[in-house]
């Protein structure tokens, strides 16, 4: 009998550079719109 597990994550790991610098720039971008909401 053979098991196999798969980890599901949010998280994918991005090797292209073109979709790295997209990612990063679209996690600062968002980032920076959070800090400006929340409670008083």
């Amino acid at each position: 009998m053979k098991e196999e597990y798969y980890a599901i994550t949010s998280e994918r790991r991005i090797e292209h550079p073109a979709v790295v610098a997209i990612t990063e720039e679209a996690r600062l971008e968002l980032s920076a719109e959070w800090e400006g909401e929340g409670p008083p």
